[in-house]
């Protein structure tokens, strides 16, 4: 039986490997959850609307428009016959305000990251199940654009991308992603002995498994 890697896997099902159907459950729930705790007791949702409505979410990355309504706008130059196919613009929007992924009635204070939370632990053991251990890691710091207003949102004087949110992360040699944490300020600093980079190091390696942390 082949390893899963090594399988001729479509950009639809190595998405599948990561995003999987715990992450999906996630949404639904939580943004039914959260539409009632907003009164609105009439949204709901399913797996499949969920998944159309991350299509979309994808697309837009790769043709970004000044504007999200813009997707359904008729003229050629902007319309988007996938975005149309999955959902109405107005069912995109209602989806987007109910969008949720941790109860709020259940977070952690002391944790900034707390809404999106439950994402990044599943993303993180999505991402250890399918690492092919070896000996060479490398942790560094990623930056994902932000301009909005975030206790966790820095600004880094020279690089590329100056404002939004400091992800470290752990990777193999070919970049591949085995774990990550985003940056939460100097107050998150787990052991205070070996100081930050000493805990980001630490945190990372963490949850690897105990032949691959013996050969760092």
């Amino acid at each position: 039986m082949s390893h899963p890697i090594e399988e001729d896997f479509t950009a639809t099902l190595w998405f599948e490997q990561f995003f999987s159907d715990d992450i999906i459950q996630l949404i639904v729930n939580e943004s039914i959850s959260y539409a009632k705790f907003r009164g609105n007791h009439h949204f709901t949702a399913d797996s499949d609307e969920i998944r159309g409505f991350l299509a979309v979410l994808i697309l837009s990355g790769y043709v970004p428009h000044p504007r999200r309504r813009m997707y359904w706008e008729q003229a050629a130059d902007f319309h988007s016959a996938v975005a149309a196919y999955f959902m109405t613009r107005n069912r995109f929007e209602e989806v987007m305000r109910n969008l949720h992924l941790a109860d709020n009635n259940n977070l952690n204070k002391e944790d900034k990251v707390a809404k999106v939370r439950p994402l990044f632990d599943i993303l993180n053991r999505s991402f250890l199940a399918r690492f092919c251990p070896e000996a060479h890691l490398s942790i560094d710091e990623s930056m994902v654009p932000y301009f909005g207003h975030h206790r966790c949102k820095q600004y880094i004087r020279g690089k590329p991308i100056r404002f939004g949110y400091k992800i470290w992360c752990l990777n193999t040699t070919l970049g591949y992603l085995v774990q990550f944490q985003p940056y939460q300020g100097k107050g998150s600093v787990t052991h205070s002995e070996f100081g930050l980079g000493g805990s980001v190091v630490l945190d990372l390696i963490n949850n690897l498994p105990v032949g691959v942390q013996s050969l760092l």
